[in-house]
Parts: structure tokens; sequence; C-alpha cells
């Protein structure tokens, strides 16, 4: 919801701003430039910082016995690095906990 209001009240900024650079008013060069970094950098966010998946994607991925609790979720995060690109995965542990005792069990995790 924050995010959004940002993008809308950055994004507005910057085409006001801009609208003003082109009536020829140069004071309003700044507020235009740096409204649209903000704005770009919060496009950029979402992009870049991922939520947890549930396994890392393709082969090479090694686990490196980092484990933390996700704030937002509450779920216990386990990291994977790629050691050739140095790329890092988060990866829902308490997901793959859950899928590999429905396997082990049967569909909805219950022992008969």
């Amino acid at each position: 919801m924050l995010r959004r209001v940002l993008l809308w009240l950055t994004g507005a900024g910057a085409l006001l701003s801009l609208s003003q650079v082109l009536r020829g008013q140069s004071g309003a060069i700044a507020p235009a430039v740096i409204s649209g970094l903000i704005w770009l950098g919060l496009m950029g966010e979402r992009h870049r910082y991922k939520p947890a998946s549930a396994r890392p994607q393709g082969p090479g991925w090694e686990e490196t016995g980092e484990r933390f609790i996700d704030p937002q979720t509450g779920r216990l995060v386990t990291v994977f690095i790629r050691p050739a690109t140095g790329e890092r995965a988060y990866v829902d542990s308490d997901a793959n906990a859950n899928a590999n005792t429905d396997a082990n069990t049967g569909a909805g995790g219950k022992a008969g």
C-alpha cells in the first residue's frame, strides 16, 4: 500500500515538475530529477528484491547454512548460492517442509 502511494506521489511530482520545466521555469529541474529517480528506484525495487521461492532454479546451487525468519511472513528461509556467479537465492524452508510431509504421508500431511 505504501509503495503504491509513493509511486503515485513521486510520479505525479515528476510530471508536474517536468511540466514546469517545459514552461521555462528552470527552478523545477531538481524536483523533476529527484522525483523521477525515486520513482525509478521504487519500480526497480520490485524486480531486485523478490520473495522467497520454493527452491532455487537450475543446477549449481549450494546451501550456505544461513537461515533466518522472514519478518514479513514469519517463515523460515534458507539461503542458497551459485558459486560461479555469486547469485543468492532465498528459499522458503517451511513450504518445502510442508511439501515433503505431504509427499511422504499422502495429501494433507496427515499420517494415517
